[in-house]
C-alpha cells in the first residue's frame, strides 16, 4: 500500500517497508545546507522518519532507494553530500531525460556475503544515475557495501538485520534484469518471514 502523509500513518501497520525516491532530504536534519528555492517536503521527511523508526524498532524489512537511501544514512545520524559533482572527481553524470534512461555506471560489491552481495551474486554490475546528492559520514551500524571507483556510495546496509539496505540507484528502472529483480523478491520474502 502507497502511503502517503495526509493517511492516518501512525495506526498503519506494514511487514516491510519501500522508501523510494523523491525530493532532497531537508539538511537541517543532517547539519547541511539548505537550497535556496527549493521547496522541501516535511511532511514526508517527518512520516518517513517516524515509520523508519516504526520498522527498526518493530524488526521489520527496509529497502531505501536513491532518497530513501539516504533517509536511511540520516536516519541513523550520517550526513549527506550536498552535490556529488562536487564531492567526487568524475562525477559529474550526464542528467537529461535520455540519460536517466541509459546512462550506467559500475558499482563494485564491497562484500560479496552482503546482502547486496548475495542478492546481485556479482562482484559489479552497472546501474543508473538519477540522483544529484549522496552519502557522506556513515550512519550509525551502517557498512558501505557498493561503490563507484571515484569513491560514491551505491549502496548501504545494516549487517545485523535480515533486510535493512539502502541503494543510491534506482532498480526499479532496472527491472529487466533478474538481480536487481530480486532486491524487490527478497524484500516480500522476508517480510513475510520475520
Amino acid at each position: 500500500m502507497r502511503i502517503t502523509p495526509a493517511d492516518d500513518y501512525q495506526n498503519i501497520t506494514f511487514d516491510g517497508l519501500l522508501l523510494n525516491g523523491g525530493t532532497d532530504i531537508f539538511p537541517d536534519l543532517y547539519g547541511g545546507n539548505i537550497k535556496s528555492n527549493y521547496i522541501y517536503d516535511h511532511a514526508r521527511d517527518k512520516m518517513e522518519l517516524e515509520l523508519l523508526s516504526r520498522a527498526e524498532k518493530n524488526n521489520r524489512t527496509v529497502l531505501g532507494i536513491c532518497r530513501g537511501a539516504q533517509l536511511i544514512n540520516v536516519y541513523r545520524r550520517g550526513t549527506l553530500h550536498f552535490d556529488v559533482k562536487l564531492a567526487y572527481e568524475k562525477a559529474e553524470y550526464p542528467s537529461s531525460l535520455l540519460a536517466n534512461i541509459f546512462y550506467r555506471k559500475t558499482m563494485y560489491i564491497q562484500k560479496q556475503d552482503s546482502l547486496i552481495g548475495r542478492t546481485l551474486n556479482s562482484k559489479r554490475c552497472r546501474v543508473n544515475s538519477i540522483h544529484t546528492q549522496s552519502v557522506d559520514s556513515l550512519g550509525d551500524s551502517l557498512e558501505i557495501t557498493g561503490q563507484e571507483k571515484n569513491g560514491v556510495v551505491q549502496a548501504i546496509e545494516d549487517p545485523s538485520r535480515p533486510y535493512f539496505l539502502g541503494v543510491q540507484f534506482h532498480p526499479e528502472y532496472l527491472g529487466y534484469k533478474a538481480s536487481f529483480r530480486n532486491l524487490f523478491k527478497k524484500l516480500v520474502f522476508h517480510s513475510g518471514n520475520m
